[in-house]
């Protein structure tokens, strides 16, 4: 039972909690083995202590080991056989000179803490671990999109426009300060998702130099980019602040790159003239194009982090035959990604022209402020004028925007293939089995002290040539017990205690007659001494 204990624990170790037959939990399991365990081993034990008694009163025994036995030690023993308590008598009555006696009393002591030790044993520890054979998809790929081709046809001239959600991400992206992450499914809270790849919106803003020249007649300083982008200004103002933003081709990003997807790509000119201070020009050039990115996506305590493994931006114009006509293909894109090589990201011509054409009426206006006034064209060209501090950060959240959007109203191939691929796995929180193997020593070793003291019982009865009796009654019932003890009893066997008080100290031996015939003797005090005296010459021999 011991071996298919420390079986169970090898296979449940590190496991789930098993669901056992009929409901029965591990720990109950475990529990009524070591209860088998115990109940085997006390039986043996309590069977051996009982015959303990017959070999410690035995005449032989008495004189091989030179130790006085008494007619109540009878009842210690079978006390001891019996429970905790009798066990801790014969200890104290023993005091170790008896070792086969105090061994049987060790071992029924310490087999009452089998259940309360075994709890130790196993502990159970929260951890997470993926969820299998679930009926639903826990972790279902996240928003990915691989074609971009949402736009739509306006009036009789089917001029091509964005979809409204699209011009709902512009708008969002040029105003709002924080756009929140496209957040994935996770049924169980804690889900990691391979490398999930998809078609996504980069943004950049760069410094770029500005040149102007003044008119002393007119007083009027016209500020002007590389990319076109002019600005005029008064050459008298003082804490006056003039911007404008325009679409242009772009000089540092050429919006018909043979390379990249632009679809946006203005400047930002800024002419400030704080009171007390110098004159401040600032001209950036920023832009907007289409590129792939990588993400790691993990959900752990319901909290969803995103973090961008790299983003892929080589994108050529490709002539293909279908409704679209020619699309922006993405190419080469490095394994890190982990890109199915069948998959295809691209974004369609029509989808392009429509979101170029939104971008340029966006990304056009002026605005003039002062003490008194602030004068602006849209809205937009106010966030924008706000923003230039800080352009790089702002165009990172305009192009987060339109992110979210490509990946909602973005279409994939459907291919099952890649929605197994982008599938995450998600984990939940779950009791774990923990063995502690330094507590499985325990009954292991109360069983190899049991085997042992069954033995040496055995091999005890034999030197000592007492029969195998055990805790058999019926042995008691047909040994001979001298004249002058039953004269000490009188009445006693009616008084609680009695036997015990009246002959309890009196000195026996068990001997066996010529007739074969088997009874109690006592011990004379003549007899007595010559033993003591015997033992005083030659030592104490303990009985092992």
């Amino acid at each position: 039972m011991l071996v298919l204990l420390c079986m169970v624990l090898r296979k449940y170790e590190n496991q789930v909690v098993p669901e056992l037959l009929a409901g029965i939990n591990l720990d109950t399991l475990i529990i009524a083995m070591i209860t088998v365990i115990r109940i085997t081993m006390k039986s043996v034990v309590e069977s051996s202590l009982s015959q303990a008694a017959w070999v410690w009163l035995s005449d032989m025994s008495q004189q091989k080991c030179k130790h006085k036995a008494y007619l109540s030690d009878f009842k210690v023993f079978d006390e001891a056989s019996r429970g905790i308590w009798g066990s801790f008598c014969l200890l104290w009555r023993m005091k170790l000179r008896h070792r086969i006696g105090c061994i049987g009393a060790a071992i029924i002591i310490l087999a009452h803490g089998f259940e309360t030790f075994s709890q130790q044993m196993v502990t159970f520890e929260q951890d997470s671990q993926d969820v299998v054979n679930s009926p639903s998809t826990p972790a279902p790929p996240p928003a990915r999109s691989e074609i971009w081709d949402t736009y739509l046809s306006r009036g009789y001239t089917g001029d091509y426009v964005p979809a409204l959600s699209t011009k709902a991400a512009v708008y969002s992206g040029i105003i709002s300060n924080e756009i929140p992450m496209t957040l994935a499914s996770c049924e169980t809270g804690n889900c990691s998702w391979p490398i999930v790849p998809t078609l996504a919106a980069c943004g950049e803003c760069s410094v770029v130099p500005v040149s102007w020249t003044c008119n002393e007649t007119s007083q009027i300083c016209t500020y002007s980019t590389e990319s076109g982008t002019s600005l005029d200004d008064r050459m008298d103002a003082q804490d006056h602040s003039s911007f404008i933003v325009s679409p242009t081709n772009g000089t540092l990003h050429q919006i018909d790159s043979k390379s990249q997807a632009y679809f946006s790509v203005f400047d930002m000119l800024s002419v400030s003239r704080p009171v007390g201070q110098d004159l401040e020009v600032t001209g950036q050039e920023c832009a907007l194009w289409f590129c792939v990115r990588a993400f790691d996506i993990k959900v752990e305590a319901g909290k969803q982090t995103q973090n961008t493994i790299a983003d892929w931006s080589n994108a050529t114009l490709q002539h293909v035959n279908g409704f679209h006509g020619s699309e922006y293909v993405f190419s080469k894109l490095p394994d890190e990604f982990n890109v199915d090589n069948t998959t295809r990201y691209s974004i369609t011509n029509p989808a392009m022209i429509a979101l170029r054409g939104f971008m340029a009426d966006v990304t056009s206006g002026t605005l003039t402020a002062d003490l008194s006034r602030l004068d602006y064209t849209s809205d937009w060209v106010e966030a924008m004028w706000n923003a230039s501090d800080s352009s790089q950060e702002w165009i990172e959240n305009f192009a987060h925007s339109l992110t979210v959007e490509i990946r909602h109203h973005g279409r994939t191939t459907n291919n099952g293939q890649n929605s197994i691929r982008y599938t995450g796995k998600a984990k939940q929180m779950a009791p774990i089995v923990k063995v502690k193997w330094f507590w499985v020593l325990y009954p292991g070793l109360m069983l190899l002290a049991s085997i042992y003291y069954l033995f040496h019982t055995i091999y005890r009865t034999a030197r000592a040539d007492v029969s195998a009796w055990k805790g058999d009654a019926l042995p008691m019932l047909f040994c001979r017990v001298d004249e002058n003890i039953h004269d000490h009893v009188k009445d006693a066997m009616d008084v609680p205690d009695g036997l015990d008080k009246r002959i309890g100290g009196i000195r026996v031996a068990l001997y066996r007659a010529e007739n074969g015939q088997w009874g109690f003797r006592t011990i004379e005090e003549e007899e007595a001494e010559m033993i003591d005296r015997g033992r005083g010459r030659r030592g104490t021999t303990d009985y092992r």
